[in-house]
């Protein structure tokens, strides 16, 4: 019975988020000299979270968009000034010389909200 339960409320139970990591590092990417982190987005919200990343180092995040994530969204950042559609699959944003701090990004329409936080070089 909760089998049959979860099956019919697949899209609205975060399956997904459970053991799934709520900040993680972004890597380097040495040849482009450059951060890389990929954020999912399903119908469970952002996976990580929160993604951690250095200063003065440029950033390529990829916003990857799950299938029952959803249609018609929008990433916001008011203190990144983002406003962009999302499509589904692979979206890309670059930020160059990023300052330290915290910066909040959200899909308002799901209202899922999540962080990206940028550190002072070491």
């Amino acid at each position: 019975m909760l089998a049959g339960g979860m099956l019919l409320l697949q899209d609205r139970i975060a399956l997904g988020a459970i053991g799934q990591p709520k900040s993680l590092a972004a890597a380097i990417d040495e040849d482009n000299d450059m951060q890389v982190a990929t954020i999912e987005v399903s119908a469970a919200g952002f996976t990580p979270a929160n993604t951690d990343f250095e200063a003065k180092k440029m950033i390529k995040v990829v916003v990857d968009v799950k299938p029952r994530a959803g249609t018609g969204l929008k990433l916001v950042s008011q203190n990144l000034n983002v406003d962009a559609d999302l499509k589904e699959g692979e979206n890309i944003f670059l930020l160059s010389n990023p300052q330290p701090g915290t910066y909040d990004i959200a899909i308002p329409s799901k209202n899922f909200n999540g962080t990206l936080t940028v550190k002072a070089a070491h």
